[in-house]
């Protein structure tokens, strides 16, 4: 049996030696903030198709912010994809026994 927790820990690093914890999430936690990354992405892209199909160039600085916005949510949307893929295997070996 291996030493996994089957959890994943949040922590905020408050600076370079200090961190506070936040929390923890299992693997149900993990798969709903999947989901809701993946409507939040689609909106995301909506939005971001509609204002460059309008060239809408005098809100550049809102464009700028909507396409950081979406990257953010594209790389949150992969890291949790991966979390969640690791903690899938360890729930299905310990928690549906």
């Amino acid at each position: 049996m291996d030493s996994k927790s089957g959890f994943l820990v949040i922590d905020w690093i408050t600076d370079k030696d200090e961190w506070e914890e936040v929390g923890a999430l299992d693997y149900w936690h993990g798969s709903a903030i999947v989901e809701a990354l993946k409507t939040y992405k689609a909106e995301l892209y909506g939005q971001l198709t509609y204002y460059k199909a309008k060239k809408k160039s005098e809100d550049a600085d809102g464009l700028y912010v909507l396409e950081q916005r979406y990257k953010a949510a594209e790389e949150a949307s992969e890291l949790m994809f991966n979390a969640v893929k690791k903690m899938r295997e360890y729930y299905k070996q310990n928690e549906t026994n």
